[in-house]
């Protein structure tokens, strides 16, 4: 039961800054709901202005809102600035980089805050000296609790209000659980001190109960706090995620034997905090895991599922990449969005977050019927299948690459339970411009933008679509499904750009002439960013199938045949200038009297029991002619150069960013999703742009909004 003893003597001014404390976490709160009610009528706003063929739906349009557009900038320029992560690793270096300056600020606002709390009013000597200040840190302390516990939910109130999701205020979460650790210690010294001056020490903690409970809270506090420091989360977070359930609990327990009955309200609403946000997950993951199926003809014959069926296949064995899709999902989601994988038979009680790398698409009206590639009319059941690329790192992403170990890659199927969707990302349609910037299995987060936008684009013109690999074997798994999403978008009126930046496998020329791919050796050519494009000096290369022959024609060249028309690896006869993967010498510039280079290629034509689907055909490497190893090419089989630019090498930050700002005549979106280090060049990058550029400062440069997706 909670201590009877009460802090009477000194409880008035104790309970005056607990309720101002209240009150000002109160007023935060309403004001980031209004900001979020704004932002919601200027997205339909915006919508509503493309609708009505406004050129430029995303331009202020009046003096109110060219003050908001101005506030808004000046926030933004002063958030973004970050110190360059010490690594890209998950290690104890990584845990010592700094906050970004927004969020320190918002850090130290609230240490000083706690600060004053503390020492505002407080007695300055006198018999009850130590103890008045003791109970004030106790105070100060326990209020602390509901609200640490408020902003930790997934689907918590303040989530709710603020529309923040919980992995983008989890920063916060741990840093007023350190603050809430010094106010204990504070708490607990002062008693100490005050008892031992006293010599009461050993007869307080033989005859006070509450005293050992309150230990024993400071010690669970302390443990917490250890047990979430990064390098401990890294190496096993599910350890970790149940650690830090189990000592919530033995926290609030000590607390609830601790406090006097005049602060234990605060361990009450922390409780209903939690109960609130795991009730409300409860429901969403029944509902997104309980689904009917009709068992006959009769449409009144339906059968109650309880999960989902996951097909579970390898796109790329080199990688580590695996692909699980999740069928008959009815939930709705949007790119960007991001569930929790839950697969039993694989590890049970652990979930996983995972972003979703397909787009949602709405049902069409009740009752409207249609046909799916030649099967009988059915009507449309509201579902839809939700797709997860997965890299294999450690853990359960490893286990479940493991399980997909037959060399015949046929799907795996398991019962699987998802809870989400979770994340707020922004209303891609919204801005004129975006900008889309992906390393690795990034793109699984920048994909599904470009393929929401290419459905609806809105107010979107320009997309400029950056992705960055390290071998060229990664690009078979998406870049037909890249070029088809361009050109979508672009028979909508939108500009679209795709250019993939392949690091490690670097292009460079041979002796004959032809375009071949290297392995990063000294051999390769030009700097970084050099584009394999239209327009490129080097080479432009056109597809075309003619009587079943893929045809590659060279600018001011004829056809030559490719190696990708027939269904085995077997290239092409070569040319009389010399074999596919002749052996590369120093570059050399085209000339005008030169004849065009000429781009062979081979390609192996899914079988019917592959994977992979027709947007994923792989591209296979450029093979030699005489037998000899083969050579990674790109193959750009199925699309035109028009469709999607290859670099090589890294690109550059400013490159990517810097041509569509200043195209831009509305409002722009920066999206990054890559290592921490890239993330954080692209915030201090976009800040300095901002500031240079006098966004929304009677320049008449547009907004710039600069969205990070990643885990810290």
């Amino acid at each position: 039961m909670p201590s009877d003893m009460s802090d009477n003597l000194f409880s008035k001014t104790n309970r005056d800054i607990a309720r101002t404390y209240w009150i000002i976490v109160g007023v935060v709160v309403g004001f980031l709901t209004v900001l979020n009610i704004v932002d919601r009528i200027l997205v339909r706003s915006r919508l509503k202005a493309a609708a009505n063929n406004n050129p430029h739906p995303t331009r202020v349009k009046n003096r109110i809102g060219q003050i908001w557009a101005t506030a808004t900038a000046l926030v933004r320029e002063a958030a973004l600035p970050s110190v360059r992560s010490f690594t890209n690793k998950s290690t104890l270096l990584a845990m010592f980089t700094p906050l970004p300056l927004g969020r320190s600020v918002v850090v130290f606002i609230y240490m000083a805050m706690v600060a004053i709390m503390l020492s505002i009013n407080v007695y300055t000597s006198g018999y009850w000296y130590y103890e008045k200040i003791a109970y004030r840190a106790a105070w100060v302390s326990v209020t602390q609790i509901p609200f640490v516990l408020l902003i930790s939910g997934r689907l918590s109130l303040f989530t709710l209000l603020t529309n923040i999701p919980s992995e983008r205020i989890n920063w916060l979460h741990r840093w007023v659980g350190r603050v809430i650790l010094i106010s204990v210690l504070v708490h607990m010294a002062l008693f100490w001190r005050g008892w031992d001056l006293s010599d009461f020490l050993q007869t307080e903690l033989e005859i006070m109960p509450m005293v050992r409970y309150g230990f024993g809270g400071f010690g669970v506090l302390g443990w917490i706090t250890f047990t979430s420091i990064a390098p401990v989360r890294w190496f096993t977070y599910e350890l970790f995620y149940l650690n830090h359930l189990a000592s919530v609990g033995a926290l609030l327990w000590c607390l609830y034997m601790h406090v006097p009955q005049s602060a234990i309200y605060n361990v009450w609403l922390g409780i209903a905090f939690i109960a609130f946000d795991r009730l409300l997950r409860a429901i969403l993951f029944l509902y997104s895991n309980i689904h009917t199926s009709q068992t006959s003809t009769s449409k009144s014959n339906y059968s109650l599922h309880f999960g989902h069926t996951a097909e579970i296949n390898i796109l790329d064995r080199k990688e580590n990449l695996t692909r699980v899709v999740i069928k008959d999902v009815k939930m709705k989601w949007r790119a960007g969005q991001h569930i929790y994988l839950s697969i039993p038979s694989l590890r049970p009680f652990e979930s996983h977050p995972f972003s979703i790398s397909n787009t949602y698409e709405a049902p069409p009206p009740p009752g409207k019927e249609h046909k799916e590639l030649g099967n009988p009319v059915a009507a449309h059941n509201g579902s839809r299948d939700l797709h997860l690329l997965i890299s294999s790192r450690a853990g359960f992403s490893k286990q479940l690459h493991r399980k997909c170990g037959p060399a015949d890659n046929a799907p795996v199927l398991l019962k699987a339970f998802i809870e989400g969707p979770y994340g707020s990302p922004p209303a891609w349609n919204t801005f004129e411009t975006v900008v889309l910037i992906a390393t690795s299995t990034g793109v699984t987060f920048t994909l599904p933008v470009l393929e929401e936008i290419a459905s609806n684009p809105a107010c979107v013109r320009r997309v400029h679509f950056h992705w960055t690999v390290r071998h060229v074997s990664d690009l078979k798994l998406l870049t037909k499904r890249l070029a088809k999403l361009g050109n979508k978008a672009r028979s909508k009126g939108v500009d679209v750009l795709v250019n993939i930046a392949v690091t490690c496998g670097t292009m460079k020329t041979a002796k004959d002439g032809k375009f071949v791919v290297g392995s990063g050796d000294g051999d390769s050519f030009g700097a970084a960013g050099s584009v394999v494009s239209k327009g490129s000096e080097y080479l432009l290369l056109k597809t075309m199938d003619k009587d079943g022959v893929d045809e590659i024609t060279p600018v001011n060249g004829d056809p030559v045949a490719s190696c990708c028309a027939g269904k085995k690896e077997t290239p092409a006869p070569p040319p009389k200038a010399g074999p596919c993967c002749a052996e590369p010498s120093e570059p050399q510039a085209p000339t005008p009297s030169q004849p065009a280079q000429i781009h062979t290629r081979t390609i192996s034509t899914s079988s019917s029991g592959s994977s992979s689907s027709d947007d994923e055909a792989a591209p296979c490497c450029c093979a030699a002619a005489t037998g000899n190893s083969c050579c990674e090419t790109v193959c750009t089989c199925g699309f035109s150069s028009d469709d999607i630019e290859f670099s090589c090498g890294r690109p550059s930050i400013s490159k990517m960013i810097i041509p569509p700002i200043e195209m831009a005549e509305g409002e722009t979106v920066v999206a990054c999703c890559a290592n921490r280090r890239l993330m954080d060049d692209v915030r201090n990058y976009v800040g300095r742009v901002c500031d240079e550029r006098a966004v929304h400062k009677g320049s008449g440069a547009q907004g710039v909004l600069c969205w990070t997706e990643g885990f810290y």
